[in-house]
């Protein structure tokens, strides 16, 4: 049984089942994506979906958008979030917990600054 797949048509198992030298081709399109900062058409579209947050929603504040986009922009995605969350960590103030991992308020770590 095939998983879901993006714009692109590419599976998990499909990304799971690849040579070494399609690991190269994906890490090449990677690579160069964040050194230019280009991103293919193929890969950057994903599709929009509402989903109601209740039953019988007639507004669209009762909606809930999500986006599906391929395992290949995830792939990329995640690729440029770890090379860039060390930059980010410095340039964040230490009030500044969401989503940033290992800070937050259930760390236990609590900033109280009076103004």
């Amino acid at each position: 049984m095939v998983k879901a797949t993006g714009s692109d048509e590419i599976s998990t198992e499909m990304l799971k089942a690849l040579d070494d030298c399609n690991v190269k081709a994906i890490t090449k399109l990677c690579n160069i994506v964040y050194n230019t900062g280009y991103i293919p058409t193929e890969v950057e579209k994903s599709i929009f979906i509402t989903i109601p947050k209740k039953a019988k929603a007639q507004d669209c504040t009762e909606l809930r958008t999500i986006s599906l986009m391929s395992h290949v922009t995830k792939i990329l995605l995640k690729i440029i979030q770890k090379r860039i969350a060390n930059k980010i960590d410095q340039e964040c103030s230490n009030l500044q917990s969401g989503f940033r991992r290992g800070i937050g308020t259930r760390e236990g770590i609590f900033i109280y600054e009076q103004f």
